[in-house]
């Protein structure tokens, strides 16, 4: 898709949002079932919530370090995220 900047790229892993950034395309983190998070569905239901937090703080500190955009929690946000990168770019190209 052209331009680059009207394209978003969705990941759970570093690579996925350097990848996304390397193209000149928004980024967007997310969190559960994360490779960052390195945790299976059972263990992820069982961590207790505050550890899962600490987790979850560190792989979002992870993803805006690579230079993510946004970062979520789970796909179901995804929508929410794609309207606040629309808003964004409404701005930018008002600014201009």
């Amino acid at each position: 898709m052209y331009p680059p900047s009207a394209v978003v790229k969705v990941g759970d892993t570093v690579v996925d949002i350097q990848e996304g950034k390397n193209a000149g395309a928004w980024s967007i983190g997310i969190l559960t079932g994360s490779n960052l998070l390195g945790l299976t569905q059972a263990e992820y239901e069982a961590m207790a919530p505050d550890e899962l937090e600490q987790r979850k703080q560190a792989a979002a500190e992870r993803y805006l370090e690579a230079g993510a955009d946004l970062v979520i929690d789970s796909i179901r946000e995804l929508p929410d995220a794609v309207a606040e990168i629309n808003r964004r770019m409404a701005e930018q190209e008002a600014a201009c």
